[in-house]
């Protein structure tokens, strides 16, 4: 990954800001200074697009189908792919921090789209580390196999929530 985020600390002077930026270069990164929020650049850009590939899974698409789309875009991999390969339980963990996993305290005007891969998560199918998450790991294995029973898991969530692949 190019990106190198910066964070700018309370305290941190404008000599050791501009020494790390200047260091993201000769390292080949691209330095993105920030302040000190939530989710920084990478993770806040990120959260909308993985928010609509899950949204696909809801509409009757597969990740495999929508990882296979990305790749084939330039993407240097699909969005599931990247969720097993940070850790599925990373995102988990934040959504549950942010009181998104409990439906009393969602937003009722946004849809939520994560029940999928919370119960992935409820499931231990954590990604790579695991040997499974959207997709099945062989040890030691970092490309994984399309898994029919996160297709069974998808099926199951989104029809006790209503949703239907007609």
């Amino acid at each position: 990954m190019r990106l190198l985020e910066v964070v700018r600390g309370a305290k941190s002077s404008d000599v050791v800001i501009a020494t790390v930026m200047k260091l993201s270069k000769t390292i080949g990164k691209v330095g993105a200074l920030v302040g000190n929020c939530w989710a920084f650049v990478g993770n806040r850009m990120l959260d909308p697009y993985r928010n609509a590939a899950s949204a696909l899974l809801y509409e009757g698409a597969s990740p495999y189908d929508v990882d296979k789309v990305l790749y084939d875009y330039g993407f240097a991999m699909g969005i599931f792919a990247v969720g097993d390969l940070a850790g599925n339980d990373i995102g988990w963990s934040i959504r549950k921090g942010r009181g998104l996993t409990d439906p009393k305290s969602r937003d009722p005007n946004e849809r939520y789209v994560s029940s999928v891969a919370d119960r992935l998560c409820e499931l231990g199918r954590f990604g790579q580390k695991a040997n499974k998450g959207w997709y099945k790991y062989a040890p030691g294995q970092r490309r994984g196999q399309p898994d029919p029973e996160v297709l069974q898991i998808i099926d199951e969530v989104t029809s006790s929530e209503g949703y239907s692949k007609t």
